[in-house]
């Protein structure tokens, strides 16, 4: 192992909430990248149960990095394994929260509970922390350049980043974990952070990502962290949170069945779905979403059902999903994060792990339906290391915008032209041609110094404002603006999201974090405001995962019972509803900001949304009133509904 840093424990802050008995013990690394230097201490606080608390309180005091795991992890618990990113986001440039599965096993034994950083290193490095013989240990290292970046300086790639994170330190650990960044991180606002499972000594094909609010980029352009490598033998002197026995009493209590069949009962779609045949968020979504299909860069919402439903079947059901069917859920291609779970939810083929947001905003959003070409897309994008949905969402925008004339082919430096109607579409030819084009865009803004490269680079609000001003002075026919085709939620003066793949006004709400699953995203009709409500009580319990750092595709079970498990685990007397409505409250209270919608399309996809569930639901009157609306005067209609939404929001918060 590398020279290190040993420092004490000692107090992190002295506050009105001395520690007593009842609360729970937590340690912080609190790093200054500047000079390399920390300290581990003790966190005083019974207000702090996870990292968004923490999270939170730091960024009072500056700007800071905030990861870590949950109370429960280290516990029987599948799912209570996640790690946890925090801090102000280069891309929505308000306070953001992203995960990542199964990490938190190997962080749980470097006996921290968080890692706070702030400030610059000198140059890029790489965070190395262990735990022996009860001592935790810590350095930043200044990273060989051979380490992240190849023939020309060009930065390598996550996974080659990872493998050799792994070779220089992994060797020094029983089981290391390691977080590895890309070429995205380094150049734009999206990057994300990757950790694969590693198993038997080797890295596996089994990745997570925690990938919404470009943490990626915060972390390597703000701070010059380029990756971490962590583990150790912490072991918990908490019997309670291993006692299956116990755990069994509670579930028994509360569900009448011990706590594995509880789980499986209820992450069925995560794991297989018996009557649908299909499992995973790719195989229970694309078989249920008939109708409500998105391609084309949502343009499909401007479609008729008969020409979605004739996508659905022949290019989804018959191929897209067949594909994925045969590949990966017959042959039972599956596996966890990391963790001891059974809703092996990380659905296979290979190399390659499907889901639905990934395999949406990179497959038919970019007019590619068929796996091998939505494979090379999904490839390139985790390999740069961004967002899936929103490299996704950019790509599917541009290749709108050659499609429809109004951006020139050779401004990205393309030979083809991408295929993006349906009308003789040929699900595997022209799924391959787009797939193509939509790489050779990805490349150009992530390596081109072309100007247009450098403002895409930064978000999709930023970009179509800076095309609709230059490209001002088109011709008539080419009237329509970049920003009437762009989908994006945006916040305060710059920031922006793409939105999750779902055609519903949930995703779109003027809520101060979006790009989550924080929002009601049900196809059922709600009255505007009563769906700012739903949805804001919806971020309350959605903050219980978070903050738990509990896996949400666990949260049909653990929404009812995670508190019962906190209590018993702890000996507390926890009311965590009131104490994640506290945070709900703090992020309302601080992050405002977020202004009516900007891009014309995304008043459409409202607009459709509303037209097609009058038409479907033809007795429900206030649907049809708002379609009334919408159809008198759209514009007008859309701030009214807005506001509804907002009224909505901010009616318990404020």
């Amino acid at each position: 192992m590398l020279a290190v840093r040993i420092y004490s424990y000692g107090q992190l802050w002295i506050n009105d909430n001395p520690m007593t008995k009842k609360n729970i013990p937590q340690k912080a690394l609190v790093l200054n990248a500047a000079t390399g230097k920390g300290k581990i201490a003790d966190i005083g606080d019974s207000k702090i149960l996870g990292p968004v608390d923490y999270a939170l309180r730091l960024t009072e005091e500056d700007d800071y990095f905030v990861f870590g795991r949950g109370i429960l992890s280290g516990s029987s618990i599948p799912g209570t394994n996640r790690l946890v990113f925090c801090g102000m986001s280069p891309l929505w440039e308000a306070f953001y929260i992203s995960t990542l599965g199964g990490a938190g096993v190997e962080f749980f034994g470097t006996g921290l509970n968080y890692v706070a950083i702030k400030n610059r290193a000198a140059q890029p490095s790489v965070l190395i922390i262990d735990r022996r013989n009860d001592e935790t240990i810590f350095s930043l290292v200044p990273a060989k350049k051979s380490l992240y970046t190849g023939k020309n300086n060009r930065i390598l790639t996550t996974y080659r980043l990872q493998e050799n994170l792994f070779k220089e330190y992994g060797k020094d650990y029983k089981k290391p974990r390691i977080l590895a960044t890309g070429p995205a991180s380094h150049h734009t606002q999206s990057g994300a952070i990757l950790s694969s499972n590693i198993k038997s000594g080797n890295i596996t094909s089994v990745d997570s990502w925690a990938g919404r609010g470009g943490l990626g980029s915060k972390l390597v352009q703000q701070h010059n962290i380029i990756g971490m490598v962590f583990g150790g033998d912490h072991v918990s002197n908490n019997e309670n949170l291993r006692n299956i026995t116990g755990l069994n009493e509670l579930f028994q209590k509360k569900f009448n069945e011990k706590y594995h069949k509880v789980v499986i009962a209820n992450t069925g779609k995560y794991r297989y779905d018996e009557a649908l045949k299909t499992g995973g968020t790719f195989g229970v979504n694309y078989t249920l979403l008939k109708k409500w299909i998105i391609y084309f860069n949502w343009r499909s919402i401007y479609s008729g059902d008969e020409e979605r439903e004739f996508v659905h079947q022949e290019f989804i059901l018959n191929h897209y999903l067949r594909q994925f069917n045969e590949e990966t859920i017959k042959p039972k291609c599956q596996d966890s994060c990391g963790e001891a779970c059974p809703v092996v939810c990380k659905k296979m083929h290979g190399f390659f792990k499907k889901d639905y947001e990934p395999y949406q905003a990179g497959g038919p959003n970019c007019g590619i339906f068929d796996q091998r070409a939505a494979e090379k897309l999904n490839f390139e994008m985790d390999s740069l290391g961004y967002d899936a949905i929103e490299a996704g969402n950019m790509i599917g925008w541009l290749m709108e915008a050659l499609y429809i004339g109004i951006l020139d082919k050779e401004k990205l430096g393309l030979e083809l032209m991408p295929k993006f109607d349906f009308e003789n579409f040929d699900v595997v030819e022209d799924s391959a041609r787009n797939s193509k084009i939509a790489v050779e865009i990805l490349r150009f803004i992530t390596f081109s110094s072309d100007s247009l490269a450098l403002i895409l680079r930064k978000n999709i609000r930023s970009a179509s404002l800076y095309l609709d001003k230059i490209y001002s002075g088109r011709t008539e026919e080419k009237k329509k603006k970049f920003t009437d085709i762009a989908l994006f939620n945006s916040y305060g003066g710059q920031g922006s999201i793409a939105p999750n793949q779902y055609w519903v006004p949930g995703m779109f709400l003027p809520m101060p974090t979006m790009g989550k699953y924080f929002q009601y995203y049900g196809a059922d009709f709600l009255p505007p405001r009563d769906l700012g409500i739903k949805s804001s009580e919806r971020m309350v319990k959605e903050l219980f995962s978070d903050n738990i750092a509990l896996c949400r595709f666990h949260r049909k079970w653990s929404e009812e019972i995670v508190e019962d498990i906190v209590n018993y685990v702890y000996g507390t007397d926890i009311d965590l509803y009131s104490h994640h409505k506290e945070i709900a409250k703090k992020i309302f209270s601080k992050y405002k900001g977020t202004g009516f919608w900007e891009p014309q399309r995304v008043i459409d996809v409202v607009y459709k949304y509303i037209e097609k569930i009058a038409r479907t639901e033809k007795k429900d009157s206030q649907a049809h009133a708002w379609l009334e609306k919408f159809n008198q005067d759209k514009d007008k209609a859309a701030k009214e509904y807005w506001q509804e939404m907002l009224d909505g929001t901010r009616e318990d918060f404020e």
